[in-house]
């Protein structure tokens, strides 16, 4: 009996040491987390807020003195740089929602077009500016999705290769189906990857570089 109390005791010990272990590295994935969060968050919102202060601060300054395309384009950086930081809070609300596990996905019957057109259409100014292609069969059949959260996908993807490629360099959308799947490939032409970050790059709040 005492020997058997001795193994149980034993056995409980490295339960309870397994549990601290446990709790202790949760606790410092959750810290990890929230590093990486406000890292993510202060370097991608400081950079639209200082576009909109600037922009806001030489209007103000400036009074009348400014010509009218001056100003044209003072109020249009506010305007854009408004509507991204817009973007970027919506973005981190979502992320929130979805590591909470509070997204109930809203399914219906759409075209590949459709959910391209949506993801596109908050680029279409900036996409005037590159050679840009989409390349869509027309007998695709329809998609039951969410057909607010597929073009999200499209909108990121697309800003992602904007922001991160070279000027004046092209990007493209094409879609094909095969037996299993519709697959829909956004391609750009800039610098890729560096060697292992493939194997990163999904991970929540990674920035390569």
């Amino acid at each position: 009996l005492e020997t058997l109390a001795n193994q149980i005791a034993t056995a409980l010990e490295r339960v309870s040491l397994i549990e601290s272990q446990q709790a202790a590295r949760l606790e410092a994935e959750r810290e990890r987390l929230r590093s990486a969060l406000l890292s993510s968050v202060s370097h991608d919102l400081r950079t639209p807020l200082a576009s909109i202060t600037g922009a806001a601060s030489v209007l103000e300054q400036s009074g009348n003195a400014l010509d009218e395309p001056a100003r044209a384009s003072l109020l249009a950086t506010i305007v854009s740089e408004s509507t991204r930081l817009n973007d970027l809070i919506a973005n981190l609300v979502f992320a929130t929602r979805l590591e909470a596990g509070g997204i109930t996905l809203t399914r219906q019957w759409t075209t590949v077009e459709e959910v391209i057109g949506v993801g596109l259409t908050r680029h279409r100014d900036q996409l005037t500016t590159r050679p840009f292609r989409t390349t869509i069969p027309t007998d695709l059949p329809l998609l039951y999705v969410d057909n607010a959260m597929l073009p999200q996908v499209i909108h990121n993807l697309v800003e992602n290769a904007l922001r991160y490629t070279p000027a004046n360099t092209p990007l493209s959308i094409s879609a094909w189906s095969n037996d299993t799947s519709i697959v829909i490939k956004v391609a750009d032409e800039g610098p890729g990857l560096d060697d292992g970050e493939s194997s990163r790059i999904f991970q929540r709040f990674y920035r390569g570089r």
